[in-house]
């Protein structure tokens, strides 16, 4: 059973409830500057796949805490975004922990564990989430990704799709 508070107001929903069983993908970053806008392509190519009810794909530029409500109603959370440094097109997904400590203040970019903690803060619910990656190769002015990252976002999207939803 999963309680959250939403202003104040529990809200209670047993595990078989859908929004338990939701995933919310975010992907991130500027389509304008080449390989930051790979949250973006990977959203994209998630939608192409055929349809699943339980899963929510959302392109954005950045983490905004206008996002703590729709991820604290989500069962799981995956954020899609690219990374500096390292070879260029390598992926990694790991786990991704609110940020501990006193809640982000209302600023407009936060990172995936400040929204998480967010989440909880104002709703009283965190769900389990991931955070995948790609290193970038260039990140000027411009919206196609280097061959490298347009290279690496099939393994992306089939690592994402190999991951275990609840």
């Amino acid at each position: 059973m999963t309680t959250r508070r939403a202003f104040g107001h529990p809200v209670t929903r047993s595990p078989g409830h859908p929004a338990c069983r939701s995933v919310l993908v975010i992907g991130y970053g500027n389509p304008l500057r080449e390989d930051d806008g790979v949250g973006w392509a990977a959203v994209e190519l998630l939608e192409q796949a055929p349809p699943d009810e339980r899963v929510r794909a959302h392109a954005c530029h950045q983490l905004t805490p206008e996002l703590a409500e729709p991820v604290s109603a989500a069962g799981t959370v995956l954020f899609i975004d690219a990374r500096a440094g390292g070879v260029a097109g390598q992926v990694e997904i790991r786990e991704v922990e609110p940020d501990a400590g006193t809640p982000p203040g209302l600023t407009h970019a936060l990172s995936p564990g400040a929204l998480l903690a967010l989440a909880r803060e104002l709703y009283g619910a965190c769900p389990p989430a991931r955070l995948a990656t790609v290193v970038g190769g260039s990140f000027g002015y411009g919206e196609a990704l280097s061959p490298a990252v347009r290279a690496a976002l099939p393994e992306l999207v089939a690592q994402i799709r190999a991951l275990r939803w609840p």
